[in-house]
């Protein structure tokens, strides 16, 4: 027997889901939660736990870590209808080993459970698309860097001042400014923030 734990703040929802699951061919309890806090009190067991990103008391990606901790062999599948290609990066680098989109229709719980169970991960293909797309498209505006953006890049990562680019490189100050333009208009990104954010997830 499974315990499953469905973490969702739309009852009504949660209660719809929690019913198909119900049906599927494997052996599975499953339980009903509002948001991470009151699963947590609950000091329940689950060895699945489908959760949901936007919740009031605590969003899902703020709660992987805390249910990582406490439940530490539980696979964690987000189950969401926010499915862009940073909330996708963030959960899965977070710990989550699934990501289904609740609008995608007739989604098989039991392939889903059974993927997961037996060390696989699983998207759904509306989420697969937008992970490929996504290091389809950005790997190649990575790579249209020349080596001087690409060292240039490095050293915005690291946090350094366009002075310290400057010294590191023996160039001037206004040839690191010339360079971060051509960086951010190949990236099509608008400052160091987004620039930053756009190689972590590589």
């Amino acid at each position: 027997m499974y315990n499953v734990a469905v973490i969702e703040d739309d009852l009504e929802m949660g209660a719809l889901i929690a019913k198909t699951i119900k049906k599927i061919d494997l052996p599975v309890l499953v339980s009903l939660y509002e948001g991470p806090v009151s699963f947590q009190q609950s000091k329940d067991l689950a060895d699945i736990i489908l959760l949901d990103v936007l919740m009031p008391e605590m969003n899902g990606l703020e709660a992987i870590p805390m249910l990582k901790k406490s439940h530490n062999n539980a696979l964690i599948i987000m189950h969401t209808i926010k499915n862009d290609a940073d909330m996708i990066f963030q959960a899965i680098k977070a710990g989550a080993v699934g990501y289904i989109d609740k609008q995608s229709s007739g989604i098989d719980y039991l392939t889903v459970f059974e993927s997961v169970l037996r060390g696989g991960a699983y998207l759904t293909p509306s989420v697969a698309f937008k992970v490929v797309h996504f290091f389809q498209h950005n790997s190649s505006k990575f790579n249209s860097l020349t080596t001087r953006e690409k060292e240039i890049t490095h050293y915005i990562m690291e946090a350094k001042s366009y002075n310290a680019i400057a010294k590191e490189l023996n160039i001037s100050v206004n040839t690191v400014r010339m360079h971060i333009k051509n960086i951010y208009g190949k990236l099509q990104v608008h400052s160091k923030f987004e620039l930053i954010n756009l190689n972590k997830i590589q």
